[in-house]
C-alpha cells in the first residue's frame, strides 16, 4: 500500500482515498498510519468505507479514528444506503466529516439528508443520479444549505466521466472531483473528451463534450 502510495504521489496525485471496513479498525489504522508516516505531508489521506459497518461498528470505528489523529480529510458511507438518521447523528457526533455516496442517489434522499443533518461533504455521481438534470437538482439543495459537494464516478469510460467533469465545473458547491475509472481501462475507447496529465483532468475544446463521433461509431460497430 505504501509502495502504491509514493507511486501515485510521484505522478501528480495529493489526494489518496483508501478503502476500510473490510478488516478490523487495528488494521485499517495500522495502514493509514504507515500512509502517513510515509507519504509527503502535504499529501491528503481520506477513508471510504462502502456501507461496512451497522451503527454499533461505525461508532466503534469513528471512535478510534478520531483518536488517532491521523489527519483524515473524511470517511465515506461509514453505514447502509437508508441509514439516515444514523449517518445525520455520526456526522454531528464526531470530528472528522463524513461523506454521503451510496446515501445520495435522489432528490428525496437529498432532502432526508438535510433533515437529519448529514450534510458534511455529498459525493454526487451521474451514473446514481441518471444523468445532468436531477444532479443539478441536488446540488441546488446542497447550495442552498452551503454543504461541499464531491463529483465522483463508477466503473465508466471516458464519455460518461467527461458529462461528470462538464457537470462538475458548472457546479459552484464542488470542490473536489473523483474521476479515477477511465485510468483503468486498458484502451481509450474514444478520441476526445475529459484528458488526464497526472492529477489535472482537462476538457476539450470540442463542440458539446468534445467527443469525436466517428471514434465512438467505430468503436461501437467493431
Amino acid at each position: 500500500m505504501v509502495e502504491d502510495g509514493l507511486r501515485y504521489v510521484e505522478d501528480g496525485f495529493n489526494h489518496l482515498k483508501i478503502k476500510v471496513g473490510k478488516d478490523d479498525v487495528s488494521t485499517d489504522l495500522n495502514r493509514l498510519q504507515a500512509l502517513r508516516s510515509s507519504l509527503p505531508s502535504e499529501v491528503i489521506l481520506s477513508a471510504d468505507a462502502n456501507q461496512a459497518w451497522d451503527e454499533k461498528g461505525a461508532r466503534h470505528a469513528l471512535k478510534h479514528f478520531d483518536e488517532a489523529d491521523l489527519n483524515i480529510e473524511s470517511i465515506e458511507q461509514p453505514v447502509g444506503r437508508y441509514e439516515y438518521k444514523v449517518l445525520g447523528e455520526l456526522s454531528q457526533e464526531f470530528k472528522i466529516p463524513l461523506m454521503v455516496d451510496e446515501g445520495l442517489f435522489s432528490i428525496h434522499d437529498a432532502e432526508r439528508l438535510v433533515e437529519v443533518g448529514a450534510t458534511n461533504i455529498w459525493n454526487i455521481k451521474l451514473m446514481k443520479t441518471g444523468g445532468i438534470h436531477q444532479a443539478l437538482k441536488i446540488h441546488d439543495i446542497a447550495k442552498g444549505e452551503a454543504i461541499p459537494c464531491m463529483v465522483g464516478c463508477m466503473m465508466e469510460t471516458h464519455v460518461s466521466v467527461t458529462a461528470a467533469l462538464h457537470f462538475s465545473l458548472a457546479a459552484e458547491q464542488v470542490n473536489r472531483v473523483d474521476f479515477d475509472a477511465p485510468l483503468m481501462v486498458v484502451e481509450r475507447q474514444v478520441e476526445g473528451g475529459i484528458t488526464y496529465e497526472g492529477a489535472k483532468v482537462t476538457v476539450s475544446e470540442g463542440t458539446g463534450l468534445g467527443i469525436d463521433r466517428e471514434s465512438l461509431y467505430k468503436k461501437v460497430s467493431s
